[in-house]
């Protein structure tokens, strides 16, 4: 799990970076090897999360919710354990944000 952690984090700060230069443009865009790249505020409040979970002394709904995204994202949302889908709060909303989320993110595949 420390691998895919540390993966999800340097590979957002990567796109981070590499977007960077891109900011505000809709795709496609052409990516060059001479554009610069830095962190924008994006991972620095990435960054800073993750600073104050891990020194939050066991804040427990906050570890389980960042430990839920972590697998979510592992595994996606196909293989998330039904009995669990089916207590979730507030499921309908939920699931109609994050799925507007996911189709605009479609100009990616």
């Amino acid at each position: 799990m420390r691998d895919q952690i540390l993966g999800c984090i340097l590979g957002g700060a990567i796109g981070d970076a590499l977007g960077g230069p891109h900011e505000g443009k809709r795709p496609p865009v052409e990516i060059s090897d001479n554009d610069e790249w830095r962190l924008s505020d994006d991972t620095q409040l990435t960054l800073a999360t993750c600073e104050a979970i891990s020194s939050c002394g066991g804040d427990t709904d906050t570890i389980a919710s960042i430990a839920g995204k972590v697998m979510g994202a592992l595994i996606g949302r196909g293989r998330l354990p039904e009995e669990m889908i089916a207590r979730a709060p507030e499921r309908g909303p939920v699931e109609a944000i994050a799925g507007a989320f996911a189709e605009s993110m479609n100009f990616y595949e």
